[in-house]
């Protein structure tokens, strides 16, 4: 498979693993401030991705606005909404475009140049890094992980995300 087919791939999968790990939220309650935090930042980290993506200005008031756990989960949905629109519209050269990230070097000096695919490679990634954080929460306060790695992805074979209706 060729890159951009990976990277639709693994974008998918990551709107699968997003809307399972909400159902998990969602049937404990989803009251725990720590558990809504992570969420948050998950979320405002890809919609800030995606407004660099389509040259949209930052406006870091929406990007970490303090949206309840209805709000959030609404936003997560729209975000995908625009995310497959985005990269369905690009193609593989697309990908070896540099994105500049305004918030690189004021975490480390002098960032070497990002590309596309590089940046979406992040998003995933981020992604998956703080929703296991999500589910250590999730059972901590006694409820229960889904198993949402991109190999029970595959087993499952390719699930749409399982978003309420």
């Amino acid at each position: 498979m060729h890159a951009l087919g990976s990277l639709r791939d693994l974008l998918t999968h990551m709107e699968w693993a997003d809307a399972t790990v909400w159902n998990a939220v969602r049937a404990h309650g989803g009251g725990d401030d720590k558990l809504l935090d992570r969420l948050r930042h998950i979320h405002s980290v890809q919609w800030s991705f995606l407004t660099i993506w389509l040259e949209r200005p930052l406006d870091r008031k929406d990007l970490f606005a303090e949206r309840n756990l209805t709000e959030l989960e609404a936003w997560a949905r729209a975000f995908y909404a625009e995310l497959h629109a985005f990269v369905g519209s690009i193609d593989d050269a697309a990908l070896a475009r540099s994105v500049s990230l305004p918030w690189a070097a004021r975490l480390i000096d002098s960032p070497a140049e990002v590309s596309l695919d590089e940046t979406l490679m992040q998003v995933a990634m981020h992604s998956i890094y703080h929703r296991g954080q999500v589910n250590t929460r999730l059972r901590e306060i006694g409820g229960e992980p889904p198993l949402v790695d991109y190999i029970a992805w595959l087993w499952y074979r390719r699930p749409a995300p399982p978003w309420p209706a």
